[in-house]
């Protein structure tokens, strides 16, 4: 029998504690030593501010922290501890110091320093400035030479660093009211982190410009301050969602989008699929089956001949991530006898003539799409030509820079707004994003071998998680983002193993990933559910605590379905609005307390009888246990406007 931490987390130990503190009119969470979600009433100033160390390969170093010390009287607070970042041949150690005052200002400084030479790409804070408050919103910067320029926040995805050579930047709450955000130690600059699907722009030291990896030699010291101050009045705007609240979803039955077609990725563990895998993997009404082939290899045959078969056990067509020297016009005439018309989808690189691309069309009938197996960045600085294509794609994860489950969450939003700025480079062609993982696949920055996975009892590619309800929780989120955002078509994961939807009939190679052999994992189901409504709508929903809670409603005709997950690590109350049901609802609950029936016999889960549930008024209440779903299913009609 699994843990409820297992279940709920994939592991048994528990996240960090948090801690509510205030600052005057400024309120923030105290979590390992970090300030998130910095408040002036319920408009969120800065998602979270951290200090990196960051390796020769954009790997982040984790610190240990030690002399932990909080002083809180209510209105204000100071911070102390040390921080040790310890990994091969890196040895650096600071001091923090973190105070919030009754003015409405908060300080950190870092005094550190290197105990080893080692190479690095960046030491220092990482501000977040939270989407929702600053797309769009106009902003001052104040540079390093002492000039003030007038900006804005970009809309689209930036490619490149929006603002530059920065010690200050100052943007508008709401009317009189502004945050500003002073630097030192260092010149500052600001990425759009959108561009790797993350819910923010960070701006950070040290400047991209500056050569990297840059040696730091033994004894170096290091100094950096942030300094936020709100300026105008100080009263709080309006009232923040709080843990005891009820989170409120607003279901809009008339903004409307049809649902990607969904897929998965062929296991990247080589085994053939079993007979009750292949059984539960056509239950999920899958659209496609991914699979990689690189010409250049000579297995790319046995590859392609294996992706077929399971493509016939499944009775679902191809999707091919085609990587193709420019003059291997013979092997895409052998691949294409090889898939009989199998392919309904190529993916390839915009470095593929043009001539080939049309071949591939011709001789598959498939469509052909042009992108990046990275992240949305690459499609983004070198956008591809899209002639002889229908349109573009991308893949994407939400851990290439921070990976705790409350940042998972809040890049969630990301997904959407990198399918809104892919739309932007290809009109109204399909945007198809592919793969979506929990973990990064490969490191397309690294400039020296990985050595700080190689003693880790997992591979880099692989999280715990993929097995957990919080897994399914990220899941139903993503697929709401990327739904909204008008995606043509989404693969998810893996079919079996450790990066699948579930574990394979020998089970886990590993205690630090305790699946139990066969049981699918909770985001199967999320997936199954989805794929009932295939070539049904997505209707939009809007949360008022997104970090909290959301949803995700389907329709077909007059069916309707919507699927609930709390974020939480409590429970939540929950109220959906604005949904009109015919009849009473069918109610599903994955929790901790029926996850194990769920992943050991999903048919039986899904078939039993289950609980009902009454609307009045297109308004509907329940109560969510922690990172749990409810999948609600009745007859809707449009809610009276």
């Amino acid at each position: 029998m699994l843990s409820a931490n297992v279940l709920r987390y994939g592991r048994e130990d528990e996240p960090p504690p948090r801690r509510m503190l205030h600052a005057g009119s400024l309120t923030a969470t105290l979590q390992n030593g970090e300030l998130r979600w910095i408040r002036l009433g319920a408009r969120e100033v800065l998602r979270r501010v951290y200090m990196a160390v960051r390796d020769e390969n954009w790997g982040t170093v984790p610190g240990v922290i030690t002399n932990y010390q909080v002083e809180d009287d209510g209105s204000a607070f100071a911070i102390s501890y040390d921080c040790e970042h310890k990994q091969d041949e890196i040895h650096f150690r600071w001091h923090a110091t973190i105070r919030g005052d009754r003015s409405g200002s908060i300080r950190w400084t870092m005094d550190g320093q290197a105990l080893t030479t080692f190479r690095r790409n960046r030491i220092g804070w990482c501000v977040l400035h939270p989407l929702a408050e600053c797309v769009g919103a106009p902003c001052t910067l104040e540079h390093m030479d002492g000039s003030v320029e007038e900006s804005a926040f970009p809309r689209l995805i930036s490619p490149d660093q929006p603002f530059l050579g920065l010690r200050a930047i100052t943007h508008t709450l709401s009317p009189g009211v502004r945050s500003r955000v002073g630097l030192a130690g260092e010149e500052f600059e600001t990425e759009d982190q959108r561009n790797w699907t993350d819910a923010s722009f960070k701006t950070y030291s040290t400047p991209l410009r500056f050569a990297y990896p840059a040696t730091i030699d033994a004894g170096t010291e290091v100094q950096q301050s942030v300094d936020l101050s709100i300026e105008g009045a100080r009263e709080e705007i309006g009232a923040n969602v709080g843990p005891d609240d009820a989170v409120e979803i607003r279901v809009d039955v008339h903004r409307r989008s049809p649902l990607p077609r969904l897929g998965l990725a062929i296991a990247s563990h080589g085994e053939p699929l079993d007979a009750r895998s292949i059984e539960r993997l056509r239950r999920l009404r899958l659209a496609h089956l991914r699979v990689d082939l690189a010409l250049e290899k000579s297995e790319w045959r046995a590859t392609a001949q294996q992706a077929v078969e399971q493509s016939m056990l499944l009775g679902v067509p191809l999707e091919i991530m085609l990587q193709m020297p420019p003059a291997e016009h013979g092997a895409v005439e052998e691949l294409a006898s090889i898939t009989k018309g199998r392919v309904v989808r190529w993916l390839i690189d915009g470095a593929l003539p043009i001539a080939a691309r049309e071949s591939l069309r011709d001789l598959s009938g498939g469509e052909v799409l042009v992108g990046t197996n990275a992240h949305f960045a690459e499609l983004n600085r070198h956008r591809p030509d899209i002639r002889g294509a229908s349109g573009i794609w991308f893949g994407l994860n939400p851990q290439v820079h921070a990976f705790d489950e409350d940042t998972l969450v809040e890049n969630l939003a990301g997904q959407r707004e990198a399918v809104e700025s892919a739309r932007a480079i290809c009109g109204d062609g399909p945007v198809a994003v592919s793969p979506v993982t929990l973990k990064p696949r490969f490191n397309p920055d690294a400039t020296a071998p990985d050595r700080s996975s190689r003693l880790a009892e997992l591979p880099p590619q692989v999280d715990p998680r993929q097995m957990s309800l919080f897994g399914a929780c990220w899941t139903l989120g993503s697929l709401k983002y990327l739904a909204e955002a008008g995606a043509s078509s989404v693969t998810y994961y893996e079919t079996t193993g450790w990066r699948g939807v579930m574990e394979r009939a020998a089970g886990s190679q590993s205690a630090r990933f305790p699946s139990v052999a066969g049981d699918v994992f909770p985001l199967y189901h999320v997936l199954a559910a989805a794929g009932e409504f295939a070539g049904g709508s997505a209707l939009r929903t809007e949360s008022d605590a997104p970090l909290a809670a959301d949803a995700v409603a389907l329709c077909d005709g007059a069916r309707c379905r919507i699927l609930v997950a709390n974020f939480s690590r409590e429970a939540r109350r929950i109220r959906l609005l604005g949904a009109m049901f015919a009849a009473p609802l069918r109610l599903r609950r994955l929790d901790e307390h029926s996850a194990e029936w769920a992943m050991q016999q999903p048919e039986a889960w899904r078939d039993a009888a289950s609980e009902t549930i009454d609307s009045r008024d297109g308004r509907l209440s329940l109560e969510l246990n922690s990172y749990a779903i409810a999948i609600l299913d009745g007859n809707c009609e449009e809610a009276p406007r």
